[in-house]
C-alpha cells in the first residue's frame, strides 16, 4: 500500500524482476491491480518489473471524489517515487488507455515510452462504425450512457450488489 500526499490509499502490486524495466499497468474499467497479466516468470525471464495499482475507488484503492483522468499521473508518478523508480514506461489496457496517455503527457521526464491496448477510438470518427466489434454488454453500457450519467451510476450500483451477492456471477458473466 502506497499512500498519496492527499492521504489516501493506492494499492500496488508489482509482478516479475525486482531490478527488471519497470513498466506501469494501468487496468481498465472495471478492473483492478490483479486482473490479467503475464505469468511472473514471463515478466521475470524478460527483464520486466510490472507494477499495477488500483485506480481510486477500485479494488483496495481510496475513491477520489471528483476524479478525472489526468489525476493517475499524479498517482503513478507517487508509485514510482515510493518504489524508488526514475523513468519507467507505462501500458493502459482498454480504460486504463487514456489514464496511460494522461501519464506520457503530464511526466515526460518521467515516462520513457506509452501504449495503449484496446482503446477506444474517437466516436465522431469519420467513416467509422465505433460500436462494430463491440460486445454486446459494452454497446448497451455505452448506449446507457448516451441517455444520461444518472443512469449509468445506477447500473453500476445495482450490477455491483449483484457481484456482491454472488461473486460466482461475475465469472459466468465474463
Amino acid at each position: 500500500m502506497v499512500k498519496a500526499a492527499d492521504g489516501r490509499a493506492l494499492a500496488v502490486e508489482s509482478l516479475g524482476d525486482p531490478r527488471g524495466r519497470p513498466v506501469f499497468l494501468l487496468h481498465g474499467m472495471p478492473g483492478s491491480r490483479v486482473g490479467p497479466h503475464p505469468r511472473s516468470t514471463v515478466l521475470y525471464r524478460l527483464g520486466v518489473r510490472l507494477i499495477s495499482y488500483d485506480r481510486p475507488g477500485y479494488g483496495d484503492s481510496t475513491r477520489l471524489f471528483g476524479r478525472r483522468v489526468s489525476h493517475a499521473a499524479a498517482d503513478v508518478r507517487t508509485i514510482a517515487d515510493e518504489l524508488g523508480l526514475g523513468d519507467f514506461a507505462v501500458l493502459g489496457r482498454s480504460g486504463g488507455g487514456p489514464h496511460a496517455l494522461a501519464c506520457a503527457a503530464m511526466l515526460p521526464g518521467r515516462v520513457s515510452r506509452v501504449a495503449v491496448l484496446v482503446g477506444l477510438a474517437p466516436r465522431n470518427a469519420t467513416g467509422l462504425d465505433w460500436y462494430a466489434g463491440m460486445t454486446p454488454s459494452n454497446v448497451r453500457a455505452y448506449r446507457e450512457a448516451e441517455r444520461g450519467h444518472g443512469r449509468i451510476a445506477d447500473a453500476m450500483e445495482f450490477r455491483s450488489r449483484q457481484i456482491k451477492d454472488d461473486p460466482v456471477r461475475l465469472l459466468n458473466g465474463l
